[in-house]
């Protein structure tokens, strides 16, 4: 149903040809995207949550919130990690010889998409707590799991055999069955 004109059936996903020779960096466009929501969300709690109340960053097993943090701290943790995470990706893949790289780019690029987008949903779900509203960060969270693992299904009908990325079992890989 996907497929056209012999092109693989996510055909908006792969790269143009005349772009594979040069070398790109790990952290993409949109990667700098969610980078700018997580800030974007950030400099809004800054204007719109009152400071003088806590923020309920931990909750026990009956539900009771265990660790109250004040916003300007609880608003501030995301947006560090997400860049420091951002930041070990990249220098990351200075170190990596390119070869190594480029057949490890299909794993690493969504690994960080996947983390920077968990913290937007994290943001933005501290965000709905500060405002009072009941849709939680635990729904959020719920949500973006079910997305995320919805995406990773769809994508996986495409892949086939690979020698450096999935589970390396000797009995599979000779296999034609298993890649059906």
């Amino acid at each position: 149903i996907l497929r056209r004109a012999g092109k693989p059936a996510l055909f908006f996903l792969h790269r143009p040809a005349h772009m594979s020779a040069m070398a790109k960096s790990i952290i993409t466009r949109f990667h700098i995207l969610l980078l700018g929501v997580i800030i974007a969300i950030t400099g809004t709690a800054a204007y719109k949550v009152p400071v003088d109340e806590g923020l309920a960053m931990h909750w026990d097993a009956h539900g009771q919130p265990d660790w109250i943090w004040p916003p300007e701290i609880a608003f501030a943790v995301v947006p560090v990690i997400t860049v420091l995470v951002a930041m070990a990706f990249g220098f990351g893949a200075l170190l990596v010889p390119k070869n190594r790289l480029e057949m490890a780019r299909h794993v690493v690029e969504p690994a960080l998409s996947a983390v920077l987008a968990l913290g937007v949903c994290i943001q933005f779900g501290l965000l709905m707590i500060a405002n009072g509203s009941d849709f939680d960060i635990i729904r959020i969270l719920a949500f973006a799991v079910a997305a995320g693992l919805l995406l990773l299904g769809i994508l996986l009908r495409e892949a086939g055999r690979h020698t450096y990325a999935g589970l390396r079992l000797a009995w599979a890989m000779p296999d034609d069955g298993v890649w059906r």
